[in-house]
């Protein structure tokens, strides 16, 4: 009877002196020998050994999807990419006139064996096989997010899986839109949720997205945008600055998750996605297919894309007959309607439609520190909902003490707290400070 060895190094040199086989061939057998392999048995294959022993190797079983299932889930999806920023066309004509290509992939949204991206433990093999764990993507994005599962959660890629098969779905049967502007018809738009904040870096909870606390002193920010998006108009645009830190991308992406619970198609293009919309072979015929919020960071330095955005905005809002509304949200730290990057962003153009630009744009509105008119309360929310967040971190009770006794010691060499020990404000020290120096919101406000 054979000997079942297991592939381990250190089992196979145990394995090995106890059935006779000489040490000199255990490294190459276990390092770099690759005898063939024969199937045995699921989950197992045997490997014939080079003394002619065999022994078998333990493989992780995969769910794979059957061909039905993966012909499913590429027709629900048009045969095109359903990442966003994507949208490949996934299938095609050979040269051979009885034969078409193919380069799309069924991927597992959870992975299909244990240790693989996404994995969810709690799955049957049938629901891991399910078309609804799979989503259609070109064999480039399949590979990207797999390499990096805690950007492409299993969240996102549910919510590309369901705009991709709502899109298709929207394209059945009208034949006069070109298939080439199809890419073009719905914005690669993107909200950064908030990612796992175990182990993870301190600064990195102050990434916007993170959303560490709620958003707080910002109801009269939230309400001028809300009245931005919804006053009447084919097209509006407006400017947000403000200092760095101070809360801009924050508070756009609030009012980005607010116009997605609306059913807008909402959130940030970003600047690859920017330049490769608005170089798109149809773009000159976009027009947004439902309600549009476009947020795109440091404006500035997408001056030239910008240019080409706006005058086809502006055409799209001169003579459109749908009933979507189109919204454009720039920040920027700094802004001048009559100098600098703005003032050459309304320059451009001539006639009527310079004009349509410049009567579509709002006032330019400052972003300041949350809370001016009560910043000690403000603060002392922010403060206190930062250390509540900051104790349901795991090993936050380990550093507790340490963190506080560093307090203690700062607040003896320099005065009083900004929260004092009962938890009221700080008083007359912290109103100079805020007047010097205003507290930013950046991912915590």
């Amino acid at each position: 009877m054979a000997t079942d060895y297991p592939l381990h190094p250190d089992s196979l040199r145990q394995a090995n002196s106890q059935s006779g086989t000489p040490q000199s061939h255990t490294s190459q057998t276990a390092g770099t020998y690759a005898p063939p392999a024969r199937a045995i048995g699921v989950g197992r294959i045997a490997l014939d050994h080079p003394l002619g022993q065999p022994y078998t190797h333990a493989v992780p079983v995969r769910d794979e999807f059957p061909e039905d299932v993966k012909r499913i889930v590429a027709a629900r999806a048009g045969n095109r990419c359903s990442n966003p920023d994507c949208h490949a066309l996934t299938s095609g004509p050979q040269i051979d006139p009885t034969k078409a290509l193919n380069v799309g992939v069924a991927a597992h949204i959870t992975a299909a064996a244990p240790g693989g991206p996404r994995y969810d433990p709690n799955l049957t093999p049938e629901e891991r096989r399910h078309p609804d764990n799979a989503i259609w993507l070109c064999q480039n994005c399949a590979k990207l997010v797999d390499n990096d599962p805690a950007r492409f959660t299993v969240d996102l890629l549910r919510k590309w899986k369901a705009e991709a098969e709502k899109a298709a779905s929207e394209q059945i049967g009208k034949t006069a839109v070109p298939v080439s502007r199809t890419g073009a018809e719905r914005l690669p738009l993107r909200i950064d949720r908030p990612q796992p904040l175990t182990r993870t870096p301190l600064s990195r909870l102050l990434r916007p997205y993170n959303a560490f606390i709620g958003l707080m002193g910002r109801e009269p920010e939230l309400e001028s945008l809300a009245s931005f998006c919804d006053r009447l108009g084919a097209f509006r645009w407006k400017v947000l600055t403000g200092a760095g830190g101070v809360g801009k991308t924050r508070l756009a992406l609030e009012v980005a998750m607010q116009r997605e619970q609306a059913d807008w198609n909402s959130g940030f293009l970003r600047a690859e996605s920017l330049k490769h919309w608005v170089g798109h072979n149809r773009f000159a015929d976009w027009h947004p297919p439902t309600d549009t919020l476009v947020v795109i960071d440091y404006a500035a330095s997408k001056l030239e894309d910008l240019k080409h955005l706006l005058e086809r905005c502006g055409q799209w809002a001169q003579g459109h007959p749908e009933p979507a509304r189109l919204r454009l949200l720039l920040l920027e730290r700094q802004a001048d309607p009559d100098d600098g990057w703005l003032h050459d962003l309304l320059s451009f153009g001539e006639g009527a439609l310079r004009d349509q630009v410049r009567d579509s744009m709002e006032p330019v509105q400052e972003i300041t520190a949350p809370g001016r008119e009560a910043p000690d309360e403000v603060m002392e929310a922010i403060l206190r909902a930062t250390l509540e967040g900051w104790a349901r971190r795991p090993a936050a009770a380990a550093s507790e003490a340490r963190w506080a006794g560093t307090a203690r010691a700062s607040t003896a060499d320099r005065g009083p707290a900004l929260v004092s020990a009962n938890g009221s404000p700080a008083g007359v020290r912290r109103k100079r400070h805020l007047e010097t120096h205003p507290v930013g919101t950046g991912g915590v406000a």
